[in-house]
């Protein structure tokens, strides 16, 4: 359950809440497990490869388009 911050707090406070759950996540997660379970590697997961992949596809797209914009103004192609 999210606790509201207190209306009169230091600046520090409310990160030292948000690097606390930080810390605390993996701990939770990895809870019970052993070494064995800890050391096994999985496959990434279409949303990982999704989220890799996109930063280069926005730009080769948008390199594209420069291209097209520099060729129209000047009349100069790339190599």
């Amino acid at each position: 359950m999210r606790t509201d911050p207190p209306e009169n707090a230091s600046e520090t406070r409310p990160a030292d809440g948000v690097l606390a759950y930080q810390r605390e996540t993996p701990l939770m997660k990895a809870e019970g497990l052993n070494r064995e379970q800890l050391a096994r590697t999985h496959p990434p997961s279409s949303l990982t490869l999704a989220v890799l992949l996109h930063p280069v596809e926005e730009t080769a797209r948008h390199d594209g388009r420069a291209d097209l914009l520099r060729e129209a103004i000047d009349g100069v192609t790339g190599e």
